[in-house]
């Protein structure tokens, strides 16, 4: 059996497609309320960040291109 390692914080460590399948989880959807007419306003719901991905976005805003 594998041994699972993990940070300091007792979070699991992740590799790269452990992170994004963590990540592809984070979704915005674009509504419009039952029987509105095409030109009704949209509204955005988002999904609520666990522990993980917000840590993840907040070091995605450190990254200087």
């Amino acid at each position: 059996m594998g041994q699972s390692k993990t940070l300091d914080n007792g979070q699991p460590v992740h590799n790269f497609h452990t992170l994004m399948a963590e990540l592809a989880t984070l979704v915005r959807n674009t509504c419009r309320t039952p029987q509105a007419g095409q030109d009704a306003p949209n509204f955005d719901v988002l999904t609520t960040a666990n522990a993980c991905q917000q840590r993840v976005v907040e070091l995605f805003k450190t990254i200087r291109l």
